[in-house]
């Protein structure tokens, strides 16, 4: 409970098999949701991404975080654009600057500090998760988002 705060009542982000590997972008309702996943045992890890539109290097890092959740679909990936959350949460999770990302499971979390690119983002995913990377080819039409 320290790392992730009290579980939640809330329904999980239920996943089936067959449904597409993507980002799913959200609010604090979804954030909850996605921490809730960690404390059902739904999944092992999730990967929360807190960024900002207006900021060059979170346009920069948005796309391989994409790129991301294809090579690593055991993984849930979120995505906050820092104007749907509020500052108290934000503050919570000790976010200074965008983007910051984390890798979560129930007892943990880890901040990702290093170049935005796919390769170190990928070692960093593989050190903590000890998750290996999928073949993954680039998707034809328009990338997978919810909202």
């Amino acid at each position: 409970e320290a790392v992730l705060g009290p579980p939640r009542t809330c329904s999980p982000l239920d996943r089936r098999p067959g449904d597409p590997v993507g980002v799913i972008e959200g609010d604090e309702a979804t954030l909850a949701r996605a921490v809730n996943l960690l404390y059902l045992n739904k999944d092992e890890y999730i990967a929360v991404l807190f960024y900002a539109s207006w900021c060059p290097f979170s346009q920069e890092c948005k796309p391989n975080f994409e790129k991301l959740a294809h090579l690593f679909p055991t993984i849930r990936h979120f995505a906050f654009e820092e104007s749907a959350i509020r500052p108290s949460i934000i503050s919570r999770y000790g976010i200074h600057g965008f983007p910051t990302l984390f890798l979560l499971n129930s007892t943990m979390r880890v901040r990702y500090h290093g170049p935005r690119t796919v390769k170190p983002l990928a070692a960093f995913y593989s050190d903590v998760s000890e998750a290996s990377v999928h073949q993954w080819s680039q998707p034809q039409g328009r990338p997978c988002h919810t909202r």
